[in-house]
């Protein structure tokens, strides 16, 4: 079996098992620092665009569908790893906004009534509608939006939108005002 030993969202080894047992030795770093996930890997494909899709288990017939147990253990994995990435990028969010000022800027309330559905979609792991929120949010032009920098411009919603873009395997859309 083939496993991702993840940090911050970024597969930084590979490794293949012939025994599983033999995983909690992969837990950590030379240094003894924690991956933040170590997941079986070799049942997932990244398709641009598309998404994930997953190759047959050893099950004894590969026309019929997967054990739902099965199913389940990989779409969880999904699922956490999409909520994982969102949560990272909320986070990464607000440590710049707190950084620009926002608090004394008093403009906290403002920023979340106005990316309250972009936190929604991220926090849920829902990649794809966050793309289209953020798309949506780029093409804004409303005194709502510009009164909101700069806590929130366009420039950083094409950094985030190409960071989910990278993360999902799709093509990057270039900033044009960079």
């Amino acid at each position: 079996m083939v496993y991702a030993q993840i940090i911050n969202n970024t597969i930084i080894n590979i490794i293949e098992l012939h025994d599983a047992s033999l995983l909690s030795l992969f837990q950590t770093d030379q240094n003894g620092n924690p991956y933040d996930s170590v997941i079986q890997i070799d049942l997932m494909n990244p398709q641009p665009g598309i998404g994930w899709t997953f190759d047959n288990v050893n099950w004894n017939n590969p026309n019929t569908p997967a054990p739902a147990e099965n199913a389940i253990e990989i779409y969880t994995a999904l699922v956490q790893n999409a909520i994982t990435f969102g949560n990272a990028l909320i986070v990464q969010f607000a440590t710049q906004n707190v950084m620009a000022g926002i608090t004394q800027a008093g403009q906290t309330q403002a920023v979340l009534a106005y990316a309250g559905p972009l936190y929604t979609y991220l926090s849920t792991g829902s990649l794809y509608v966050a793309i289209a929120e953020i798309e949506t949010m780029i093409a804004d032009t409303s005194s709502t939006k510009t009164a909101l920098a700069p806590f929130i411009t366009n420039d950083i919603l094409y950094s985030y939108l190409n960071q989910i873009q990278g993360y999902l395997g799709l093509p990057i859309t270039p900033n044009p005002g960079s």
